[in-house]
């Protein structure tokens, strides 16, 4: 009887979840960018968003009042966006496969990085300038984001669905169709 309440309260607390991402969903698709949002990102400031989508546009909004405050030429089909932990920067990933990293002061392209494969993936280390993107290809790539240089590869996967560090850094997470046994190790580095 115990464990049906608790999966009770848990099933309640994750439908009213649902609830308010759906009511933020339905608010972005109305956005500038019509039904064709992938990507969306809030500042740490909680001061600004962004969102990008299908076309070449990428548009920031401000998030007290909802108004655009300007729009960002980016690769055509950006998929992901996301806010550094500090601000400073903001990362897309677009279709075929290139890593776009711009300064959040100016807006303008810090580093453009041809990827070896479409990704739709990315987060952003707690503490260093790193980045992590997968997607389509056979590996989990991390990036420094300040010069735009590749470190390292994290892991040998395929299709990755999904990419994040640990809030304290020192984990990080892959969802994948599969990981190489070997490599399971190099996740928790």
């Amino acid at each position: 009887m115990r464990y049906a309440i608790i999966v009770c309260i848990a099933v309640w607390a994750a439908s009213r979840l649902t609830a308010q991402e759906f009511e933020l969903q339905n608010k972005l698709i109305d956005s500038p960018l019509g039904k064709v949002a992938f990507g969306l990102d809030v500042s740490p400031s909680e001061r600004e968003y962004v969102i990008a989508g299908r076309g070449d546009t990428m548009v920031v909004l401000d998030a007290s009042t909802d108004q655009e405050k300007r729009r960002v030429k980016l690769q055509p089909l950006t998929l992901a966006v996301g806010y550094s932990p500090d601000g400073k920067t903001v990362a897309a990933l677009s279709h075929p496969g290139v890593l776009q990293i711009l300064d959040t002061d100016n807006w303008k392209h810090r580093h453009r990085v041809t990827l070896a494969f479409r990704c739709g993936y990315l987060s952003y280390h707690p503490t260093k300038p790193w980045i992590a993107v997968g997607g389509a290809g056979p590996t989990v790539d991390i990036y420094d984001y300040k010069t735009g240089a590749k470190l390292r590869s994290l892991c040998k996967s395929d299709r990755t669905q999904g990419v994040m560090f640990g809030l304290d850094g020192e984990s990080s997470y892959v969802n994948a169709w599969y990981l190489t046994p070997t490599n399971r190790s190099e996740l928790k580095r």
